[in-house]
């Protein structure tokens, strides 16, 4: 979402009951365009080191229109609803530069032996996904709901600067995303867009201008974070969300303003940085990873290393959730690819430029530009399991061919099958993991508003 483009805007509560003015209303709609690129690697043991090896790119154009009612309720505090509409969110990913279907780690089946070689010690090597491969996605998105005030406002009271404090929850109202969804393949019927997180934001945010004449500088900073919860229909998929923080600097340079009229004109820069957490959830290629469950795979002993599974392993669509007949992922049939994973921590820089045009007291337009960059990450990190045994466990477990205490056991002393149910080992195993870097988005977006 773009950096609000006026400090002023982005700082200060709307207000009721003041003298001359018994309410604010702002009606605004804001219409964005993202394009994401980004390059995808995957370790690969050569030489007896890992390397990260180029495999894909990964492509996303995300087109939103974002309406927003704020209303002051009384003295500098407000309400705002915002209600997204997706029109379309598309991702694609394809072969990197000098790749293809012979030399690639992740696709083809039948063509590239780094992909597919079932004679491969330690672990087959198996085609993981289709390239290329496209998903599409539209619909209403979560609403917003929040409430800010500002207990000190400078245009009131030059001695202070404008403090304002805002809660917003973002609701889970839209339909929520499957990555499994098979709506996802047809881009006339796209799949839905909503997270299905209630998400719960806390923000402060100072700003000062430097003088009332014109030019001026309005200086602003912003400390927020974002605690997500997940609902019960994405607790069973197991997600557990990031935890965002974010600081945000910027400054709006006022060009000319005049009290009369309201007539504004102004420039706004500023640069935000937001850390993520590491938490289970969905990646840039989570509807292109086929989701394999290791706890339908039973033999004597619990399958606990790559080197303990064989190409059959994969190849039997038994061993996976997204039953779906006449489909197919990577060299599967009758499976879909959707697949929750364990994303690292990482940080989101963004930088934006704006432009602010107020033609009357009533009507505003703002527009800019923004870019985006995330540090590069690994995308699939699963941990392979917990042992649960208590101190005083038996020492063997799975009919005493395995010792219990430290050993990832299919039934252990309590029954459990410890083994997690989301660990991949074409995917997740150290030397084999999947990591995106050089991520760049640019995002265009206007700004319609008016205010009775």
């Amino acid at each position: 979402m773009p950096i609000e483009a006026q400090a002023s805007w982005l700082t200060r509560s709307l207000t009721a009951a003041e003298p001359n003015n018994t309410v604010d209303v702002n009606v605004g709609a804001t219409w964005d365009l993202s394009s994401k690129t980004a390059k995808v690697t995957r370790e690969w043991i050569r030489e007896g080191q890992a390397v990260d090896v180029r495999d894909l790119i990964y492509e996303e154009e995300v087109q939103r229109l974002l309406l927003q009612l704020r209303v002051g309720i009384f003295h500098d505090i407000e309400l705002r609803i915002q209600a997204p509409l997706i029109l379309n969110e598309n991702k694609a990913i394809r072969f990197a530069d000098d790749v293809s279907n012979i030399n690639s780690t992740l696709c083809c089946a039948g063509t590239s032996q780094l992909a597919d070689d079932s004679s491969y010690p330690y672990n087959p090597r198996f085609p993981i996904t289709s390239v290329p491969a496209e998903r599409y996605r539209a619909g209403w998105g979560d609403m917003i709901f929040g409430i800010g005030w500002s207990p000190f406002v400078d245009s009131k009271d030059e001695a202070f600067p404008t403090l304002t404090f805002r809660a917003d929850i973002t609701a889970p109202t839209g339909t929520q995303r499957n990555p499994a969804d098979v709506n996802a393949l047809s881009k006339t019927n796209p799949a839905s867009v909503g997270m299905g997180l209630t998400v719960f934001d806390l923000s402060m945010s100072v700003s000062k201008r430097m003088r009332q004449e014109t030019p001026s500088f309005d200086p602003y900073f912003v400390l927020g974070a974002e605690l997500p919860v997940a609902s019960e229909k994405q607790r069973d998929l197991d997600i557990k969300p990031p935890i965002r923080g974010r600081f945000l600097v910027g400054t709006e340079f006022i060009l000319y303003e005049e009290e009369e009229s309201k007539q504004r004109y102004a420039l706004d820069f500023g640069f935000q940085t937001t850390y993520v957490s590491t938490g289970r959830t969905y990646s840039e290629l989570s509807e292109f990873l086929p989701n394999f469950d290791r706890t339908k795979v039973t033999r004597d002993r619990a399958p606990v290393k790559a080197s303990d599974y064989v190409y059959d392993d994969f190849l039997n669509p038994n061993h996976y959730r997204n039953a779906a007949p006449g489909q197919s992922c990577g060299a599967v049939l009758n499976v879909l690819c959707g697949e929750l994973n364990q994303v690292d921590q990482y940080l989101n820089l963004k930088g934006q430029a704006a432009v602010h045009l107020q033609f009357t007291e009533y009507s505003l337009i703002r527009a800019g530009v923004q870019i985006e960059h995330d540090t590069g990450h690994f995308l699939t990190n699963e941990h392979t399991g917990t042992d649960q045994d208590p101190a005083n466990a038996p020492s063997t477990c799975d009919g005493g061919n395995e010792q219990c205490s430290g050993v990832l056991n299919i039934n252990n002393s309590q029954g459990i099958d410890e083994r997690s149910t989301h660990w991949d080992p074409r995917y997740d195993v150290p030397g084999r993991r999947i990591r995106i870097e050089q991520v760049v988005d640019w995002t265009f977006f206007v700004t319609g508003a008016a205010t009775f």
